[in-house]
């Protein structure tokens, strides 16, 4: 007997789209951005700490390394962050910018002396 085999063209088999890159909202402007072009930030044991190297498990948010995103994080009147499953009071947020500030004036990406 005689099988008959249909092949699609090979560009119509590969449909897989190799450009994709995942995007992220920031934490303080609320806008979306390349995952690579933010900080991540994950809740740890009832604390919220930076994770510049985005490997730490548990529920994370991410905010682009820029001064104007920073301050809009600490400013923020949200009563809970949704990605980070809960509440942040001002003073907590303050800390957090502090250390993420801190970390991003090491790798020279941001002026850390306006966090002080």
């Amino acid at each position: 007997m005689f099988r008959l085999q249909l092949r699609l063209p090979q560009a119509k088999r590969r449909m897989r789209k190799e450009s994709h890159k995942p995007v992220r909202t920031c934490l303080g402007c609320m806008k979306q951005d390349a995952k690579a072009a933010m900080v991540r930030i994950v809740t740890r044991e009832e604390k919220v700490v930076p994770d510049p190297e985005a490997k730490l498990p548990g529920r994370g948010g991410n905010l682009h390394p820029r001064t104007e995103c920073l301050d809009a994080f600490v400013a923020s009147k949200a009563r809970e962050f949704r990605s980070l499953g809960r509440r942040i009071e001002r003073e907590t947020r303050r800390e957090l910018v502090k250390a993420v500030a801190h970390r991003l004036a090491e790798e020279g990406r941001v002026e850390y002396n306006r966090y002080i």
